[in-house]
């Protein structure tokens, strides 16, 4: 998220906060994100004989029903067992916050420098 770029002529600091996939967030399962699908099961369409209908009945390792519809074949899966998503959820970790002016962004450790250095910039701002 970026609260400040340099779209406005005024703004020449640019301050962000980010919360990387890779060291914010954890792979989760269906339970701990009350996923839909587990809750309440869930209906997947594919052609007959393709790929994807041979993986579901002899690998997925997951119990359905199935009926054929045309050409495809609709596999009606149970509640209470893992979907086919990845599901993440957060480490509860801070945001990485970065102020920036003409150089490279600066990491910035405090979250109230962050706060000042911001507050500060946007009454310059508001003052010109």
């Amino acid at each position: 998220m970026t609260l400040a770029t340099s779209m406005d002529p005024r703004i020449s600091q640019r301050f962000r906060m980010a919360a990387p996939v890779a060291t914010h967030r954890r792979e989760a399962t269906c339970r701990e994100v009350d996923c839909k699908h587990w809750i309440e099961g869930w209906l997947t369409a594919v052609p007959i004989n393709s790929p994807q209908a041979l993986y579901i009945r002899y690998q997925s390792g997951r119990k359905f029903a199935e009926a054929v519809d045309g050409d495809r074949v609709v596999f009606k899966f149970y509640p209470g067992q893992k979907c086919f998503r990845t599901h993440t959820t957060s480490l509860d970790r801070p945001p990485i916050l970065f102020h920036q002016t003409m150089g490279p962004p600066r990491r910035i450790f405090e979250g109230q420098e962050f706060n000042d250095t911001y507050n500060e910039e946007m009454y310059k701002i508001s003052k010109s």
